[in-house]
């Protein structure tokens, strides 16, 4: 048994009494003073009653400030450094983090679902419980300013890896990628060995235009407004909770170099590719793009066509998914979309954008892009 105690004097005697610790506090001296590997031993032993084993897996006691958050996970995070990476140096490899790269408004979270699911459905043991944007500070329970977004990946691909499941997250390309390749922020990556593949949207200006609507780009590029009134609006990406007012919020496109823009970003897929092949991410990156995996919801002839390119995402992330258990997660879905609608609906400055799109100078493959 251990006691903790403190000694403090009192006028002229000395009094010993209890000292209050915290769980984290608890959990956290037990980790620095090597009597158990990691908080999961601890929260084990004096026993929680968690609900689910998801909730178990992710679970972080009540911290009282930043700075006991920030102690409690430095110390996991220097027990993960020692003793359990070394107990399984040589199984490391073999259950590697699973990323899904793609930019926002490109259909990630309906892509990164469906592959979960899909995962799932073959009896892969993935992680579950957590926000898929982990590369964001704000949407990672474990950053913390010390650890960085490396540290913290760190810390949930050892819980993950301990309870032999696969840590599945997307990531973003400018969360990885800078202009020298990987971010330092994020090398701690290379020692995971993640697996990755890359989707993006096809249709640039579909990404565009919601980007502009959800306010995820600067201001130069574009104005979300009101779809009546064509005023400023700050509905932004909240347009996606609010059900049909959603659709009261159109994107109005800056139109100077807009077939430019747009031709650029359709080559970014590619580099992105050669930059985390480069970088030793992922090599070889295993593509699609949300067009091919999502036309079924609408063209009941192309379902053979999107299990095929899932099976394919899911082999690059080191499973063989059957026939079988993709068409049984995507049949269901099929024909419950209508096809994509007319960039009127979108966009308020159509006629303006339309324009631009047939000016000599853009391609024709830019002019493709928008639905009349």
């Amino acid at each position: 048994p251990i006691v903790f105690g403190a000694r403090s004097t009192h006028r002229d005697h000395t009094v010993n009494r209890p000292l209050q610790l915290s769980s984290a506090m608890l959990a956290t001296v037990l980790l620095i003073a090597g009597i158990v590997a990691e908080p999961r031993g601890y929260i084990a032993a004096v026993g929680t009653g968690l609900a689910s084993e998801a909730e178990g897996l992710w679970h972080l006691p009540h911290f009282r400030s930043p700075l006991e958050k920030a102690a409690y996970l430095q110390a996991e995070h220097a027990a993960v450094l020692t003793r359990p990476l070394k107990r399984a140096a040589r199984r490391w490899p073999e259950i590697r983090p699973a990323i899904l790269v793609m930019t926002g408004c490109s259909g990630s979270t309906w892509i990164s679902r469906m592959l979960r699911l899909m995962l799932l459905k073959a009896g892969v043991r993935v992680t579950r419980g957590h926000k898929n944007e982990l590369m964001h500070p704000e949407k990672n329970p474990f950053y913390t300013p010390g650890l960085g977004i490396g540290g913290a990946l760190t810390l949930m691909q050892a819980r993950a890896y301990d309870a032999n499941q696969t840590l599945f997250f997307k990531a973003e390309p400018n969360h990885l990628l800078g202009p020298q390749g990987l971010k330092p922020s994020v090398a701690a990556l290379l020692a995971m060995h993640p697996r990755v593949v890359l989707a993006w949207r096809a249709n640039e200006l579909d990404t565009m235009v919601c980007q502009v609507r959800d306010c995820f780009l600067a201001s130069g590029k574009g104005a979300s407004v009101d779809a009546v009134t064509g005023e400023r609006t700050d509905l932004c990406f909240a347009r996606r909770k609010e059900g049909a007012a959603g659709k009261h919020n159109k994107a109005r496109l800056n139109v100077v170099r807009l077939a430019m823009r747009l031709r650029a970003a359709s080559q970014r897929p590619q580099h992105w590719a050669h930059a985390l092949e480069n970088a030793g991410i992922g090599a070889p990156i295993v593509n699609a793009t949300y067009e091919q995996l999502a036309e079924f919801e609408h063209e009941a002839s192309a379902l053979p066509h999107a299990i095929a390119n899932f099976r394919r995402l899911t082999a690059a992330l080191g499973f063989d998914v059957s026939l079988e258990a993709a068409q049984e997660v995507l049949a269901p879905l099929t024909g419950t979309r209508h096809p994509p609608p007319s960039h009127r609906t979108t966009i308020f400055n159509f006629d303006e954008v339309q324009a631009a799109l047939a000016q000599p100078g853009a391609h024709g493959s830019e002019h493709a892009l928008l639905r009349p």
